[in-house]
């Protein structure tokens, strides 16, 4: 029988998911209908306000709407909450979302790219096979089934780290962990299998991370080209690696005997390490071939430290101070080199997912964290990389029962958000 304090942590999460899949799908609804309609001016425009010709107005429209519907939603929730309305004690059934998360991305990767994804196939398949043997087990399944393709990769990156050449496709490494996975779903009784199996994976998830010292290229005449890493870049990647690796032996070590869910094994590292692959763009050290857009995103950093403008006197940023923080990684790490931008820009990234992961670990259930590592992708939008952190922090539970320290909290975000990029600091406050 659950708990009235677990009802009411589904519930949330619940409430959290179901706002999420209703505003993206508003969101395109919205859209649709208004992103075509004529902009509606109050006043004479002498220039072009937008190269597409679409309709800010209703964009802009579309902020409040949600802003207003969804702390309504929220009041309301808290009220009830509030008056002592009774925790609902029924089973809480989470292979059903994984069911619909399952389904949803298989059908919308058909939808963008015209072919199915192998290792939501390879997930499906798994699902299936366990909902007759034991749909208790199907969780822990399909969550080593992608820990393990991950883990795949990591040694592919190794390989490829040593100069070994040749690659490896998505097909290949689905069908590999459907076979280890299928493997375990047939001689393996219980939780304390797959346990176990994870343990061994997240191994070496963390060499996905190697992607950052990738420096050989193949140029158009097929020949190979070397370029130099920053110093820095090797010795920060390889420490690290070498950090989550450290975690991944710890868990295997205190472990290996006495673990049995997915909760106790799953490694801060190994989250990290997924979401960041997912999401790493560019290339290691090639220079971008837009460099106004690239330089738009450390001018801040240039102009002030650089160049030793007064910030709001000589320096007056149009959009915020976001150019500063993500400057400093080009500057630092990168030596201020164009080419090195993608590098650096990745390294800002990994930061910011670092903090999204250690914010959702200790807010929400392993299963559904490795979930959102999976999904979830920090786009190379550097404005709004501190909306999620920020939000994550605010509606930290532990946070929340200390008023005074949130408080503080949403003081501080607001402020350091305001100065980041003010055009979004509203979804702070």
């Amino acid at each position: 029988m659950p708990t009235a304090n677990s009802d009411n942590s589904k519930k949330r999460l619940i409430l959290f998911c179901g706002m999420l899949l209703l505003g993206a799908v508003l969101m395109m609804v919205y859209s649709c209908l208004t992103g075509n309609t004529n902009q509606k001016f109050t006043d004479v425009v002498m220039e072009y306000t937008a190269i597409e010709g679409s309709n800010k107005s209703a964009e802009r429209s579309l902020f409040y709407i949600f802003g207003i519907v969804g702390a309504l939603l929220y009041t309301v929730v808290f009220l009830l909450k509030k008056w002592g309305a009774t925790a609902d004690a029924t089973e809480f059934k989470a292979n059903k979302y994984v069911w619909v998360a399952l389904a949803v991305s298989l059908i919308t990767n058909y939808f963008f790219y015209q072919k199915a994804n192998w290792l939501v196939l390879a997930a499906i398949f798994i699902s299936l096979i366990m909902t007759k043997k034991n749909e208790k087990l199907m969780i822990p399944a399909v969550s080593f089934l992608f820990i393990s393709a991950y883990s795949i990769c990591g040694i592919y990156r190794i390989y490829a780290l040593l100069g070994i050449a040749g690659t490896i496709s998505v097909k290949t490494i689905s069908v590999i962990a459907f076979i280890i996975t299928l493997v375990l779903a047939l001689v393996g009784k219980d939780g304390k299998a797959y346990a176990k199996a994870v343990l061994v994976a997240q191994l070496f998830v963390p060499f996905t991370l190697l992607v950052f010292l990738m420096n050989t290229y193949q140029t158009v005449d097929k020949a190979y080209s070397q370029i130099r890493i920053p110093s820095r870049i090797k010795y920060l990647v390889i420490l690290i690696i070498v950090a989550f690796l450290v975690e991944a032996i710890i868990r295997l070590v205190k472990g290996w005997k006495s673990t049995f869910t997915l909760e106790e094994v799953l490694g801060l590292g190994t989250c990290v390490s997924i979401m960041n692959f997912n999401r790493f763009s560019g290339t290691g050290s090639i220079a971008d071939l837009s460099l106004h857009h690239a330089f738009e995103n450390v001018i801040g950093y240039s102009q002030i430290f650089e160049l030793g403008q007064k910030p709001f006197e000589d320096y007056i940023p149009v959009s915020g101070m976001y150019s500063i923080v993500h400057g400093f990684f080009l500057a630092f790490f990168g030596h201020g080199r164009a080419s090195y931008y993608n590098l650096t820009a990745n390294l800002f990234y990994l930061s910011i997912i670092f903090v999204i992961v250690f914010l959702l670990r200790r807010q929400l259930k392993a299963e559904w964290v490795l979930f959102i590592s999976l999904l979830f992708v920090v786009t190379d939008y550097n404005r709004i990389t501190l909306i999620v952190p920020t939000i994550l922090l605010l509606v930290w539970p532990k946070l929340i029962e200390n008023k005074n320290m949130w408080l503080k909290a949403w003081f501080l975000t607001s402020l350091v958000h305001g100065l980041y990029y003010p055009v979004l600091v509203q979804q702070c406050v």
